[in-house]
């Protein structure tokens, strides 16, 4: 049985993969909005709705889910920059 570790490494991040679809981060945003995550941040006036595309939210999703499980998806990949903030140079 796979335990979950106690710590993810510092700084990082799991966000979308340049090769998951749409559909496939709809389903994650879907399976994680379901009660694993909270996603008042995702939704219209959250801090983090925009960009408003399956992948910036999905990609919310995935890292949100990484801090509490300690498991970056398949449909992720590991990041050493913080997204959140190379998103902010794009919308002020």
């Amino acid at each position: 049985m796979n335990q979950i570790p106690d710590q993810i490494p510092p700084q990082t991040w799991c966000v979308a993969s340049g090769s998951a679809t749409d559909a496939q981060l709809q389903g994650f945003i879907d399976f994680a909005c379901g009660g694993k995550i909270d996603c008042r941040f995702i939704q219209p006036g959250g801090t983090c709705y925009q960009p408003n595309t399956p992948r910036g939210h999905g990609s919310y999703c995935l890292d949100a889910y990484y801090r509490i499980y300690k498991s970056c998806n398949p449909i992720g990949t590991i990041v050493y920059k913080d997204p959140c903030k190379l998103l902010a140079l794009s919308f002020p």
